[in-house]
């Protein structure tokens, strides 16, 4: 597959940014676009099947991983996301200290 360039990605960005803008998700409730996510969950069960083929055709896991764990966790995370269109509201919590500082652990000798 070719590397995606300016002049070929422009067009689908375009698109994108004209339809979050203009299309119907702008001026949807929360509780709508919820409902949408949630029913996108429900989508992929009711495909269960189907898509559990094509995700092992595609990565070469087993069915069994693919339609008991992958697929049905995809539509988990759409469900979880969707219990967020509500509940987001834009607040960021400030750091309680200026400054974080991470220090790796020490190794350990074998």
């Amino acid at each position: 597959m070719d590397a995606a360039t300016s002049a070929t990605s422009t067009s689908p960005v375009a698109a994108a940014r004209k339809a979050f803008d203009s299309g119907p998700w702008p001026r949807m409730s929360a509780a709508e676009r919820g409902r949408i996510v949630w029913k996108l969950g429900d989508l992929i069960m009711q495909n269960l099947d189907e898509m559990a083929k094509l995700e092992s055709l595609n990565t070469g896991k087993t069915l069994f991983d693919s339609g008991k764990v992958e697929i049905p966790f995809a539509a988990e995370v759409f469900r979880y996301y969707a219990g967020w269109a509500t509940k987001i509201h834009g607040e960021t919590l400030a750091p309680a200290r200026e400054r974080v500082h991470v220090h790796p652990a020490p190794a350990r000798s074998a």
